[in-house]
């Protein structure tokens, strides 16, 4: 077996924090932290590495968004007709997403903030599982099965 080594240039960072580095997780909590501060009319609703609102903070603090896995909701009243009023929502030269639906913290919510979206997701998954295990039944004896709680 022959071993192929490569060796880069050395760069000055100007910017960011080398992958690995044990900074990464602190610089992470300092940036997140920070941005709630950044604005009083807007609240931001943050989890993990996931943040619902963004701002100028994100250019100020040379961070980027990823424009593609950006969606944009309308929320509307559930007693009124959602009228299909298109925003567009533009970082940079890029358009957001408008959508109907999204999924956030594992959890479908729609433009009504109804269940409906998450029940239909939530039959499906368990309708395929269902399916996987009628198949196994066939192939499986019932003692390869059988586990102990």
């Amino acid at each position: 077996m022959s071993v192929c080594i490569t060796k880069s240039s050395l760069l000055n960072i100007t910017c960011g924090v080398p992958q690995g580095s044990v900074l990464g997780p602190v610089l992470f909590l300092v940036y997140k932290n920070g941005i709630v501060n950044v604005s009083r009319i807007l609240q931001l609703i943050l989890f993990a590495d996931d943040t619902n609102i963004f701002t100028n903070w994100f250019v100020a603090n040379k961070l980027s968004l990823n424009v593609t896995e950006t969606k944009s909701i309308i929320f509307c009243s559930s007693r009124k007709r959602c009228t299909k009023t298109q925003v567009k929502l533009r970082l940079n030269d890029d358009v957001i997403e408008q959508v109907c639906s999204v999924k956030f913290l594992g959890v479908y919510t729609d433009e009504r903030l109804s269940w409906d979206n998450y029940i239909q997701q939530v039959a499906s998954k368990l309708s395929k599982n269902i399916g996987i295990l009628a198949k196994l039944k066939i192939i499986c004896s019932s003692k390869s099965v059988m586990f102990d709680l």
